[in-house]
């Protein structure tokens, strides 16, 4: 089914617009401020962070079982079986380890694989309790896994944090934002993600003129990149912002970046129990969209440690 286009979204306030952008340059910053923190320690200290780590991904999946009421999968201790690795390879490190030989070189990359993952740590945390202020013609609502047809308690608090700005901003006078319900209808879903968002948001109250779905995305950079899209075409020089679950916008903020957005995101709050084993699963995810740099430093590690 095609979809049906809004009418054209003109503001007057759009040549006012401050593009505000975030970016990671600030985890880069704090990555090597801790890098440099924690050489003196060795792999001492990565050993006890990531053994805090192992400990809140061990106990946090049967906290969420007891009061989600979900059966645990294996899935759930995926964050404890990355934290009890890291873990093996800072105390073969700290135990083996000589500063001219491969186990230095291993030594290193663990520190500063500790160092990235509490620097963007800090930058989410941030960004989360910092959300835009900012006139906005589009607001992307990324979608997630469904509960049949019906949103899921993370999915539902996304759309709600959309519908927050988006009614604060129509509060003030200003023009209303486009809603973009982004996500594709996945194997095991009866209907598309965006499809579901798009029924909740009728039932909200919002207007089918103020609500464009986007239904092919099958990832975060698909969302992105589909959703702005449509939104280019609807909207000239649009500025969009993005509504995820907190522990998610790093990595939404790298994939709307490259999509052309100015990676400003709103986070919904979500139960700290689901925090330490989402945001380790989300730090596997950032590095591989940020490959390349990791991949330079590692070895720039390696040549300081082998030459």
């Amino acid at each position: 089914m095609p979809i049906k286009k809004p009418r054209r979204l003109l503001c007057g306030k759009a040549a006012d617009c401050q593009k505000e952008k975030r970016g990671s340059a600030p985890a880069f910053f704090l990555t090597a401020l801790f890098f440099f923190l924690f050489l003196p320690f060795g792999t001492a200290l990565p050993l006890f962070l990531f053994g805090l780590l192992f400990l809140a991904c061990l106990i946090c999946p049967f906290i969420l079982g007891y009061r989600e009421r979900l059966s645990l999968r294996p899935r759930h201790f995926f964050g404890a079986a990355v934290s009890l690795l890291l873990m093996v390879g800072c105390l073969a490190g700290t135990y083996s380890a000589h500063p001219d030989n491969i186990f230095g070189a291993a030594s290193l990359a663990l520190v500063y694989l500790c160092a990235l993952f509490l620097a963007i740590t800090t930058v989410t945390a941030y960004y989360s309790s910092h959300p835009p202020d900012i006139h906005v013609h589009c607001i992307v609502i990324l979608g997630c896994a469904l509960y049949g047809k019906e949103l899921t308690p993370i999915l539902k608090a996304r759309t709600d944090c959309a519908i927050q700005y988006y009614r604060r901003q129509t509060s003030r006078g200003e023009c209303a934002p486009l809603l973009i319900p982004s996500g594709g209808q996945g194997p095991d879903e009866q209907i598309a993600e965006a499809e579901a968002i798009r029924r909740y948001l009728r039932k909200q109250g919002i207007p089918d003129s103020h609500i464009l779905t986007e239904t092919q995305s099958k990832n975060t950079r698909q969302n992105m990149e589909y959703a702005f899209g449509l939104a280019m075409e609807s909207i000239p020089s649009p500025t969009c912002i993005f509504a995820t679950t907190s522990y998610h916008l790093f990595r939404s903020m790298l994939w709307a970046r490259r999509a052309g957005m100015g990676g400003m995101g709103i986070g919904s709050r979500t139960r700290w129990y689901y925090w330490p084993g989402a945001f380790v699963r989300e730090f596997i995810g950032i590095l591989y969209a940020t490959l390349p740099i990791h991949c330079t430093v590692l070895i720039l590690l390696f040549l300081y440690c082998l030459l």
